[in-house]
């Protein structure tokens, strides 16, 4: 695992997208080259699961700070 975490810091991923890509890739001895890839796709999920967050207490006139 901490293989795969050096690997994923090599390409760039900080610590929780790199403790991700271990989790996701576990048991494998690399990690794919669609990596980033794959990486891009679930940032932006998570981005937009945050707007919507973000909206909704818009809607309901609460602050999100």
């Amino acid at each position: 695992r901490f293989m795969d975490a050096a690997d994923a810091y090599n390409r760039g991923l900080d610590g929780k997208w790199a403790a991700w890509a271990g989790k996701k890739y576990h048991g494998h001895r690399v990690l794919p080259e669609t990596l980033m890839v794959e990486f891009e796709a679930a940032m932006a999920k998570e981005r937009a699961d945050r707007a919507a967050v973000v909206e909704a207490l818009a809607i309901l006139g609460i602050s999100s700070r």
